[in-house]
């Protein structure tokens, strides 16, 4: 990881980082993965995040970009809460979950979604 992290802090622009980090992630085997461009003082599952999807269902696509479905995530916010890595399994079970959150993992699993990693990315970088 350690050596992917190097390579990023020598990229200069956003577009090459994603594309690097894309890259990696497709040499390990992941089938889907998503960024969240999250605006300054909002949280990232808010209507104003942007989110860049690759490889999910259009259908889970089309669920997640219903803002009031996506608010229910918790994945985002407890994995930049973290500070540093944390799998799908770990950001849902860190603390206890409301019905919400609980019917948003079901959805998850019954669109196939199962198992990830989620990385806390800060800054420029």
């Amino acid at each position: 990881m350690h050596q992917y992290l190097a390579h990023i802090e020598q990229l200069d622009d956003f577009g090459s980082i994603l594309a690097f980090v894309r890259t990696i992630a497709l040499e390990h085997g992941a089938v889907r993965q998503s960024y969240h461009f999250t605006p300054v003082f909002d949280g990232p599952t808010s209507a104003d995040t942007i989110v860049y999807a690759e490889g999910f269902d259009q259908r889970w696509i089309a669920l997640y970009d219903n803002e009031d479905f996506r608010a229910h995530d918790p994945i985002p916010a407890r994995t930049m809460a973290s500070g540093g890595m944390l799998t799908w399994s770990q950001a849902i079970n860190l603390r206890p979950n409301d019905d919400d959150v609980i019917r948003y993992v079901e959805a998850m699993r019954a669109h196939g979604i199962e198992h990830g990693v989620g990385f806390a990315l800060f800054g420029q970088r």
